[in-house]
């Protein structure tokens, strides 16, 4: 339904500021703008289209970015911040439904990706629809994926995620992917396949990442494992850290200025210096 009064008397309005409980979100640092922004998720069987950005500066007062987006978010999605554009971009993840016939759900991955701006939009807008057009290189839909924006290149990096095999009942059936592609964002934005060399991280799924603007790489963290890949030259590397760390799923976040590495798993957040070797 619009978002229209039905009584015109009415001068005020309730507003809900508290975030429902939910998973498969991704959650960003906007350092700009001192928030953090949270995107999609579930609860319950129930998916959340939405996106909020959270004040990290009182008072920590939520807003919702874009509006609802009815379908739009997949849980385990992909989300990056376009820095040039002042703009939230989301791609893939899974959806869960449930099955009329019998017991069960369906699982099916999501290829589309979608951006809002930041600066007061209302509204979301289909980047690139994930349909491949005259032979066009493409990824396949996928969820549990990473993804990082890349300002220099002016481009999305995505990697690894997976897609399920059966997509009825066993959800625990899928297959992992362990490919690396770029959303150039050209008008339109378009998927090229990049050909990595060097240790490609053995596992690919559920992992974090996030971007070393200052060394021009991809840092990804699976477990207490850490890879990084050179933006430029497409080189993985195999970084040697000491245990114990993180743990599978974890969400991990970059504080530059001090070369420090953050990730929060299960209500426990470890800390790696960059910097500072044993």
């Amino acid at each position: 339904l619009p978002d229209v009064d039905p009584d015109p008397r009415i001068e005020w309005r309730w507003e809900h500021l508290t975030l429902g409980a939910r998973w498969g979100h991704r959650a960003l640092y906007h350092p700009g703008r001192h928030s953090m922004i949270v995107v999609g998720g579930m609860y319950q069987r129930s998916l959340y289209s939405d996106a909020w950005e959270i004040p990290l500066d009182p008072p920590s007062n939520p807003r919702r970015i874009g509006g609802l987006n009815f379908g739009g978010f997949a849980p385990d999605a992909s989300a990056v911040l376009d820095s040039r554009r002042n703009r939230l971009i989301v791609h893939g993840g899974s959806y869960e439904r449930p099955v009329d016939c019998c017991y069960g759900y369906m699982y099916s991955e999501h290829g589309v990706t979608q951006a809002t701006e930041l600066s007061g939009s209302d509204s979301w807008f289909v980047l690139e629809d994930g349909r491949c057009r005259s032979g066009c290189p493409q990824p396949q839909a996928r969820f549990q994926h990473v993804a990082v924006y890349d300002p220099r290149r002016d481009r999305i990096v995505i990697f690894g995620g997976g897609e399920h095999i059966s997509n009825y009942i066993y959800p625990e059936l899928w297959t992992r992917f362990h490919d690396a592609w770029e959303l150039t964002m050209d008008d339109p934005a378009t998927w090229h396949p990049l050909s990595t060399i060097g240790e490609v991280p053995s596992v690919s799924a559920a992992g974090g990442a996030v971007l070393d603007a200052g060394r021009d790489r991809m840092l990804y963290v699976w477990g207490d494992r850490l890879w990084s890949l050179d933006l430029e030259t497409l080189a993985w590397d195999s970084l040697v850290v000491a245990g114990p760390g993180p743990v599978e799923g974890c969400t991990i976040a970059l504080d530059e200025e001090h070369r420090r590495l953050f990730a929060a798993a299960f209500g426990s957040v470890w800390r790696l210096d960059l910097d500072r070797p044993l």
